[in-house]
């Protein structure tokens, strides 16, 4: 387990996304003001159990299912999500993580997750 928040190990990290075996792709956008504080808040939990880094504008998650990697516009006030997996049920599983995650940490806030396959 790894909790690191350094740009560098962010930005090689998210070359993990590139891997050929990670075909099956879903993204999502949200608007919130808070983008940059729930990468934090997710990456922070999720290292927990599994490899997470993190910046301040970005994450990426290595689950067991896949890649989770989060990036934050802060002038925009968006926060992207983008699960790769092996396989469609694994994807699925990645994004009712995230899902899940959001619904529990945006209390104060109404979002809407809706994935799009890429």
């Amino acid at each position: 387990m790894t909790m690191e928040n350094s740009t560098d190990s962010v930005q090689q990290s998210v070359s993990l996304l590139d891997c050929d075996e990670l075909r099956f792709v879903a993204k999502a956008t949200i608007q919130s003001q808070h983008a940059s504080n729930y990468i934090t808040v997710l990456c922070r939990h999720f290292a927990r159990k599994v490899d997470a880094k993190w910046d301040e504008t970005n994450g990426i998650v290595n689950f067991p299912v896949g890649v989770t990697s989060m990036n934050a516009n802060v002038e925009e006030n968006e926060l992207t999500f983008v699960c790769a997996s092996m396989s469609a049920e694994q994807l699925e599983h990645q994004k009712s993580i995230i899902s899940q995650h959001m619904d529990t940490y945006s209390r104060r806030e109404q979002l809407d997750i809706k994935w799009r396959a890429v």
